[in-house]
């Protein structure tokens, strides 16, 4: 389920002051009205939260606002990656006045809620309805907002098709009121008392990920393998984003494509972590891709040239990362037989570029 709203002491203590009530009743209409001096994000919140004020006057000026500026600070609160609290994501999800894109953006938003996202499954945009379609972990988390997509005529027939999809590889497949919950302690230690005993099981989509000489030697990585290897795809998905380290490590690897994609996305993941994926030869080709297309991610000079030294890495995106690359690093792939010859011949081409570009500067100065 999405996480609850963030308590009182995350906002400020001017912002406390008034959510708790325990503010005169001049304060209260200065943040109803956006005067306050406090964030955006809190300002928000305040006009959301003031709504329900015990004065008329204070209710009025904040429904007057949320219907007016509130829905461009709002908008470009979204646009910034601002950190916006649950009750302000699901009053806009349901509040009308939005253009499309801001509520594309909304409808990605981790902490919104899912009785939100139902309400934005019945929305008239084909864009909203397919960013809602394509975000699977929620939809295994609310059979509801399955029920109303399905039910939206505005569905594009893209999403329509991903939608039947996922009721095939999940619905029909397994018990529609599983419960996903982590294993017991207990399960794990019985897990890791039969490593050595047993060979790790391969799922049904195919063998078991490959472990590296040092993960084979590790016992707790051994029976975390055992356990991961034991879950349908629906739990493997609800672990992904709470999984810890050794735990990605095996689910990055998974042969089912949406597993290893929802690793990514996991809060808990890092950039020594992406570096590490980024270097591995036994990932899939799409979890490269989703790497290699994330600005954050790729700004990192060792991601970006892990990639390029990967060759599962699609070439067509290696390439954009050639330029960056050190003299060093650019004549190390340009030799690299493992890589493709594509991208030998242009990391030869940036070499001879440079170089020619070194001797006009040495000529003119």
């Amino acid at each position: 389920m999405s996480p609850a709203a963030p308590p009182l002491t995350d906002v400020s203590a001017l912002a406390a002051t008034v959510l708790s009530g325990q503010a005169p009743t001049p304060a209260r209409l200065a943040a109803a009205r956006g005067a306050l001096p406090v964030t955006r994000p809190e300002r928000l919140l305040l006009c959301v939260k003031l709504r329900e004020d015990a004065d008329a006057s204070v209710q009025k000026t904040a429904e007057e606002r949320l219907v007016g500026e509130a829905l461009a600070d709002f908008a470009s609160a979204l646009e910034a990656d601002e950190p916006l609290a649950q009750p302000v994501l699901d009053y806009f999800a349901q509040c009308g006045g939005l253009e499309a894109d801001v509520l594309e953006r909304l409808a990605t938003v981790p902490e919104i809620s899912d009785l939100a996202l139902e309400h934005l499954a019945s929305c008239s945009h084909p864009a909203v309805l397919e960013r809602i379609v394509i975000n699977q972990t929620r939809l295994l988390s609310d059979a509801q907002i399955v029920h109303r997509l399905d039910a939206n005529t505005n569905l594009s027939s893209n999403a329509r098709r991903l939608l039947m999809q996922f009721k095939q590889d999940f619905w029909e497949r397994e018990s529609r009121n599983v419960v996903l919950t982590r294993p017991e302690e207990e399960q794990a230690a019985e897990a890791e008392a039969s490593i050595l005993e047993e060979p790790i099981p391969a799922t049904e989509e195919g063998a078991a990920p490959e472990l590296t000489p040092e993960e084979t030697a590790d016992k707790v990585f051994q029976a975390a393998q055992v356990r991961i290897m034991q879950m349908t795809v629906p739990e493997k998905i609800q672990l992904c984003v709470k999984a810890n380290k050794e735990e990605r490590a095996i689910l990055i690897r998974d042969s089912n494509k949406l597993v290893a994609g929802t690793v990514l996305k996991s809060p808990k993941i890092n950039d020594q972590e992406i570096e590490t994926i980024a270097n591995m030869r036994n990932v899939s080709e799409d979890v490269l891709r989703q790497i290699a297309i994330n600005k954050n991610w790729t700004r990192s000079y060792s991601i970006a040239h892990s990639l390029v030294r990967n060759p599962k890495t699609p070439v067509g995106l290696t390439l954009g990362f050639l330029n960056r690359l050190n003299k060093r690093d650019i004549k190390n792939l340009a030799g690299d037989k493992n890589i493709s010859d594509a991208l030998r011949k242009m990391a030869k081409r940036v070499i001879d570029q440079r170089s020619q570009k070194m001797k006009t500067f040495k000529r003119k100065h």
